[in-house]
């Protein structure tokens, strides 16, 4: 009996340890990677995500530990990592640590790198319960993969040996194209993209797909009021409707690159027609990948706009439509990188036409006499040098020389107003994909030499800055500056130099509720005329998201306009409220 009784208890117990070693073999997923399946050498492009609380850097997911795992196994090799079903099923219902995981549908990706550059997995954050400890290795993960060698008959010098990000960081324009991010510039102190940074929006415009082409189709509709319609001392209240459509073509290709952009603006007044607004910009670039290294870009752009009633160069009158003005350009830029060195030559030619005036010849206390006036077209020609050292992908150095020439189509009054100058800067750039910080800073020397030698040359130093800094997840800080000449009519002026300064905070209080604070100052004197005048505006905005597709907005801006001319200062405030449609 004992025998028996044993015999079963011991049957019993083998049978239970080999089902549970069955069990054990089959509770682990197990992936087996084939070296014939070569990593993606593109770098994936890091999207800001949203974070509450204390939380001053991003989070990581799984797609990221996997890509950064793939990167670090070189060229031709491969590699896995398998999370936890419970970490998957939280990754995939948006549910991570704190409110920083991503929601279906938000447009959001919990990748990002760290503000050194390197990935992060999950860093320790204020405010977790628990200590950030990685899970160990799991039985059952086989990796398999062995960098590739080169194939019978293959010719050594034709293969390149670099890693992915090597190659990447090395290639002009950079490894990778977003046609929602990457935007064409031929002046690269007017680069949009630091802006894109500071602009960051819950929803990401996803556009419509045409071929190998996006479509980012906008409108933008606007209740307007105003108590200072004419922008003069004796104020004059009017509210006007604005409507503000928008087109922006794009193509996705994996070399060359072309963007198409049609966008115009027109009000409609309810008191003062003669301030409607009917402006537009049609605008083409292109971009011509020859090689890894060297590419062309062209821009021909159409602009039309109506002339501003302030400002000392103002011809019009009370009563009078505002002045078309029609501004033609053409520019090409040529690109080369040798290594960390790179040039860029590039050129521009613009044509400037006002349409004709009506401007009063009588002096006071005549009755005025009206007679139209065309003297003011005038086109120009720039000439630009730029050569820069790269350091690191957020850090270079640049010097820009630009040569510029003004040529007048006629004489105005009797005086030849053609001129040529020079800009020299030097600066520090910090390059146009970095997740916190994008732009550049410059400082420099410039001249203006008229003509005519009865109108005095112009000297002035230089500063021109554009950055855009991601201060956290909730909020970023954008910072403009300019210095230039522009031109004028004012009577023994050869020149004007503007100096245009401004800054802007921006900030998420909710994930879809985003506000705007900024001010920003402009200064012009005018050489020889002894007239200057400064202009100093402070701006708030608010913006909620309904959706990815609609969006409500209000503003409110104040504007203070003095001059050393008497009779010349105002005040004037602006609120605008509406809705932004996008696609």
């Amino acid at each position: 009996m004992w025998f028996g009784r044993g015999f079963v208890v011991a049957l019993a117990v083998l049978l239970g340890l080999r089902a549970g070693v069955a069990f054990a073999q089959t509770s682990f997923e197990t992936t087996i990677t084939s070296p014939a399946i070569p990593t993606d050498p593109r770098p994936r492009t890091a999207v800001p995500t949203e974070i509450r609380g204390s939380q001053d850097f991003p989070l990581q997911s799984a797609t990221g530990v996997a890509s950064g795992a793939a990167s670090s196994a070189g060229n031709g090799s491969a590699a896995t990592i398998v999370l936890p079903s419970t970490t998957r099923d939280s990754l995939r219902s948006g549910r991570g640590r704190g409110s920083g995981g991503a929601r279906p549908g938000s447009g959001f990706d919990p990748i990002l790198p760290d503000r050194s550059g390197a990935r992060r997995a999950g860093a320790q954050q204020d405010g977790d319960l628990t200590p950030n400890i990685a899970p160990p290795p799991q039985d059952g993960i086989i990796t398999v993969g062995e960098p590739q060698g080169l194939l019978d008959g293959e010719d050594p010098t034709k293969v390149d040996g670099r890693a992915p990000e090597d190659i990447a960081a090395f290639n002009a324009p950079p490894a990778g194209y977003d046609p929602a991010a990457f935007d064409l510039e031929i002046s690269p102190a007017l680069d949009r993209r630091p802006g894109q940074l500071f602009r960051f929006e819950p929803y990401q415009a996803i556009g419509i797909r045409i071929g190998s082409f996006v479509l980012f189709p906008q409108v933008e509709t606007a209740l307007a009021h105003t108590n200072n319609v004419f922008s003069s001392p004796r104020g004059r209240s009017d509210t006007a409707l604005e409507v503000a459509p928008g087109l922006r073509l794009v193509s996705n290709w994996k070399v060359h690159a072309l963007e198409l952009n049609a966008s115009g603006r027109t009000s409609f007044h309810r008191n003062f027609t003669t301030e409607n607004e009917r402006s537009y910009q049609l605008d083409a670039r292109g971009r011509l990948d020859i090689t890894r290294r060297t590419n062309i870009e062209g821009l021909a752009r159409r602009a039309v706009s109506q002339e501003s009633r302030s400002g000392a160069n103002s011809t019009l009158s009370a009563g009078q439509n505002r002045t078309d003005i029609v501004t033609d350009t053409l520019a090409l830029t040529g690109n080369h990188r040798f290594n960390r060195l790179s040039l860029q030559l590039r050129g521009a030619v613009q044509q400037i036409n006002y349409a004709p005036a009506e401007v009063n010849i009588a002096a006071p206390p005549a009755p005025p006499v009206f007679a139209r006036v065309d003297e003011r077209d005038y086109r120009t020609r720039d000439l630009g040098l730029r050569t820069s050292w790269e350091f690191k992908p957020t850090l270079t150095v640049f010097a820009d020389l630009r040569l510029r020439q003004r040529i007048y189509d006629r004489l105005q009054g009797g005086v030849n107003r053609d001129s040529s100058g020079k800009q020299w800067r030097a600066g520090v750039s910090f390059g146009t994909s970095g997740a916190y910080l994008r732009g550049e800073i410059s400082a420099g020397y410039g001249n203006r030499r008229p003509d005519q030698r009865s109108l005095a040359p112009i000297d002035a130093f230089l500063f021109d800055a554009n950055l855009a800094w991601r201060m956290n997840a909730l909020t970023s800080l954008l910072f403009t500056a300019n210095t230039d000449f522009t031109e004028t009519t004012l009577a023994g002026a050869s020149a004007g130099l503007t100096r245009t300064a401004g800054i802007s905070v921006r900030h998420s209080f909710r994930r879809n509720l985003i506000g705007t604070v900024g001010i920003n100052h402009s200064r012009v004197s005018y050489q020889g005329a002894g007239v200057s005048e400064a202009t100093t505006t402070a701006s708030a905005g608010l913006e909620y998201s309904i959706n990815r597709t609609v969006q409500l907005f209000g503003s409110y801006n104040h504007s203070v306009f003095n001059s050393n001319q008497p009779g010349s200062d105002y005040r004037g405030d602006d609120i605008r409220i509406g809705m932004r449609l996008r696609r």
